[in-house]
């Protein structure tokens, strides 16, 4: 499916308009489009072939949401550089990161990095997505209210935690495409994740669940890529939820298409993205627009996937020659675990 996914991308990426007029015009057969709807009922539910109009049914929401993913990633701002050198001049990589090492030890843990470099031996670096989750506290601070300098002042302090790298690429090009492919295959993940839920006891359930509990505690031992880690989550929340709501789920065949259907033709519900804008001082206190004191504004992307809270986002490229050797890795940060 992924390197479907990376020719439609490639091809079509800012022309996916193309395949909404044919969905209109009921000519799939003729192009991709027929066998892109092909591949998503593969990746969910092959036995949705039994209902007649299936491709029919689905043509439209199948190009929906290539067109919704290519532009949500093609939105994202433009890569920036992220180095030792860059720490100590580029506002963003200083409020991201803790210091350089932190810097290294983020991008030198992902092994979906490490192959990169180690498949590319020409590259001097590669670009990916970060998402993080910011964190606010509330503390008492000293601050410049007109010519007077005040203290004990109530402040909100801001930091960024549980960095995850996704879809690098030897390029930002690459970086977007291989973007777009993962959301692409998050969503069918969440789409064959119902439709399995909908067949499955509550005992069954339980099972599951221990089992995926227990796989994803497994994978987070043995070094598993951040896209193989968010989707096990994925999967124990869509079963945490499907407890707590058994009615909801599709069950006849007939439901189950309308379902696929809904959620492609929506797929801003599953994934969402946005900007926000933060004005920070050089200690990472955020501050009001009106303020007089030096302040750096930052305007960030945010990630929302299905119904976990937002994450900022960016695409960030990473030099080879900072990676830090893994032996040197394992001892600094205790982060990975020797084989």
């Amino acid at each position: 499916m992924t390197a479907f996914l990376q020719d439609a991308f490639r091809q079509f990426s800012g022309n996916f308009a193309v395949w909404q007029a044919q969905a209109r015009a009921d000519q799939p057969d003729r192009d991709q489009l027929a066998e892109a709807v092909e591949r998503v009922v593969d990746e969910t539910s092959r036995r949705l072939r039994l209902l007649p109009g299936y491709r029919r049914r689905l043509q439209g929401q199948v190009a929906d949401t290539f067109l919704y993913i290519d532009s949500l990633v093609e939105r994202m701002p433009g890569s920036f550089l992220c180095s030792r050198a860059a720490f100590g001049v580029d506002p963003r990589v200083k409020t991201f990161f803790v210091n350089p090492g932190h810097l290294q030890e983020v991008f030198s843990e992902s092994r979906e990095v490490r192959d990169l470099f180690d498949a590319n031996p020409q590259a001097e670096e590669c670009c990916a997505l970060v998402c993080m989750r910011m964190e606010e506290r509330q503390k008492f601070g000293v601050a410049l209210v007109g010519d007077s300098v005040h203290r004990e002042v109530m402040q909100t302090t801001v930091s960024f935690q549980q960095h995850q790298l996704y879809s690098p690429g030897v390029s930002e090009t690459d970086a977007r495409r291989a973007l777009k492919c993962c959301i692409f295959n998050s969503l069918l993940s969440h789409i064959r994740q119902q439709l399995m839920l909908a067949r499955t006891s509550d005992v069954e359930r339980r099972k599951q669940l221990s089992d995926l509990q227990r796989r994803l505690r497994e994978a987070q031992r043995q070094e598993a890529t951040d896209e193989s880690l968010e989707d096990l989550r994925l999967q124990i929340e869509a079963l945490e939820r499907a407890a707590q709501n058994p009615s909801q789920a599709p069950h006849t065949l007939g439901e189950q298409l309308e379902f696929v259907a809904d959620v492609l033709g929506k797929p801003d519900r599953f994934v969402s993205g946005g900007f926000q804008s933060l004005r920070l001082s050089h200690l990472g206190v955020r501050m009001p627009q009106d303020s007089t004191e030096p302040a750096c504004e930052l305007d960030n992307a945010e990630i929302r996937i299905a119904n976990r809270e937002p994450r900022v986002a960016a695409l960030v490229r990473f030099p080879r020659d900072e990676l830090l050797p893994k032996p040197e890795f394992l001892l600094h940060t205790g982060a990975l675990f020797p084989a």
